[in-house]
């Protein structure tokens, strides 16, 4: 048996399939702040763009969506 910190977004499948079990901890969760970024002059793929456009204008919510 063992302990862990991690991320739930990481391990949501586990959870829902009752491989893992969430324990509430004082202090938790721990809130951060994301940042996007990339090199000025690196043109970026479609895909990266539209992952770039996806987490700027929804990815706070699909955030607030996966905590419950």
């Amino acid at each position: 048996m063992g302990v862990s910190f991690l991320s739930l977004h990481t391990v949501g499948l586990e959870v829902a399939a009752r491989r893992l079990a969430v324990l509430e901890v004082a202090g938790t969760p721990v809130m951060r702040h994301w940042y996007v970024i990339h090199r000025e002059r690196k043109r970026l793929s479609p895909v990266a763009e539209a992952f770039k456009t996806f987490l700027i204008e929804r990815g706070a919510k699909a955030i607030d969506q996966a905590l419950g």
